[in-house]
């Protein structure tokens, strides 16, 4: 098994790329510790990973909060003894929509969840990857970190941080033996995206949807209705490749970046987005 005998952090593991990565890096024989804000989310993937054979422990929890990195890594010390692979996969909050549409709550919030949640895991996780003699960091970026577009002004700022925390990590700490690499995924299908694609035609579910959201938010899922390009971009993406990604397609590549296999890939930018930044 390409992982054996290898303990993975995932953020954000209880649902979309985050449960895909930790089901596919548990598959190649990794002990899991997983933390998500949904406490039942990141229940039902430990035990689904234990209930296919695998060892992994749940952490419920915002990473963004105090002392949340420091008891997901403590979890992972407590169940396994080390730490090999981090994956910061945590990201969103809001931030889709330009600067004078963007509250100030809601960049802050992006840039929290998004770029924050990296450099806190990773501070948290990096002295344990120095006691095993060196190990990975993964970190989920996006197709909106490399190449902006409009009406995206927080989230695209936010992934762009990631992909250079990526290079600066790679940098300062490869004479210690960690690896840090960046996936940047195109328009994948997670839970998420197919419950915005579904309550797009279902009036009382959108109104549930508007209901939940903030004001960019909102704006985006009403142009996503009206807009016919708009909606084809969601349901189909616009990529070569002529489908939306799958979560497991991302989380392929966090498995070939976590593995040995790579031991001389860090620093790098890996775009899984179908050939749309081609």
């Amino acid at each position: 098994m390409r992982l054996d005998g290898k303990v993975a952090i995932v953020t954000g593991g209880g649902n979309g790329i985050g449960r895909a990565t930790a089901l596919a890096m548990a598959a190649e024989g990794a002990r899991m510790a997983i933390v998500d804000l949904q406490a039942d989310a990141a229940l039902a993937v430990e035990h689904t990973i234990r209930t296919a054979g695998g060892e992994c422990v749940s952490v419920a929890g915002d990473v963004t909060a105090p002392g949340v990195a420091e008891r997901t890594v403590g979890a992972a010390l407590a169940a396994f003894g080390g730490i090999d692979v981090l994956v910061n996969n945590v990201g969103g909050g809001g931030g889709q929509a330009d600067i004078l549409n963007l509250t100030l709550e809601s960049w802050n919030r992006c840039l929290d969840l998004t770029l924050t949640s990296v450099f806190s895991m990773s501070r948290a996780v990096l002295p344990h990857l120095f006691a095993r003699g060196g190990g990975s960091i993964v970190n989920i970026g996006s197709t909106r970190g490399v190449g902006a577009r409009a009406g995206a002004a927080g989230y695209a700022t936010a992934k762009a941080g990631v992909i250079h925390l990526t290079k600066c990590i790679a940098l300062d700490y490869a004479a210690r033996g960690v690896r840090c690499n960046c996936i940047c995924p195109g328009a994948i299908a997670t839970e998420r995206t197919m419950q915005i694609a579904a309550a797009l035609d279902d009036p009382a579910a959108f109104e549930m949807l508007l209901n939940g959201a903030t004001a960019e938010q909102a704006a985006r899922f009403v142009r996503l209705r009206d807009d016919p390009a708009a909606r084809a971009s969601l349901l189909e993406g616009t990529a070569p490749i002529r489908r939306r990604g799958e979560p497991r397609d991302v989380a392929l590549a966090a498995v070939y970046l976590a593995s040995d296999e790579a031991r001389y890939v860090t620093g790098a930018v890996l775009m899984v987005d179908g050939g749309r930044s081609a």
